[in-house]
C-alpha cells in the first residue's frame, strides 16, 4: 500500500514537555511510521483522521486520498493477520 506520496509530505511528531516550561518538541516521524500508527485500531474500530489542507488544493486533496487509503490497507492487512492468528488459537 505504500507508494511514492510517502515523500511528498513531512510528518512530525510532538512531545510534550510536562515540566514547569511547558515547552513542546516536535521531531521528524517517517511517513510510513505515521501510516503504522494512524493503522492501529482497538477493538477492531478504527479511529478518526483529521486531516489539513491548504483549501482547493488539487495536491493535497489527491495527497488525502492517497494517505486514507494507505491507512485502510494497512488496517485491512491488520485485520486478515488477526483473523488467522485467531484461527490458530
Amino acid at each position: 500500500a505504500d507508494d511514492d506520496t510517502s515523500s511528498a509530505f513531512s510528518s512530525y511528531q510532538i512531545n510534550p514537555d510536562a515540566s514547569s516550561k511547558l515547552d513542546p518538541k516536535l521531531t521528524s516521524i517517517d511517513p510510513n511510521k505515521l501510516t503504522q500508527i494512524l493503522s492501529k485500531t482497538s477493538g477492531n474500530q478504527g479511529g478518526a483522521v483529521w486531516l489539513g489542507e491548504h483549501h482547493n488544493s488539487v495536491k493535497d486533496h489527491k495527497l488525502q486520498a492517497q494517505f486514507i487509503q494507505n491507512i485502510y490497507q494497512h488496517r485491512k492487512q491488520l485485520g486478515s493477520s488477526s483473523k488467522s492468528n485467531n484461527k490458530m488459537a
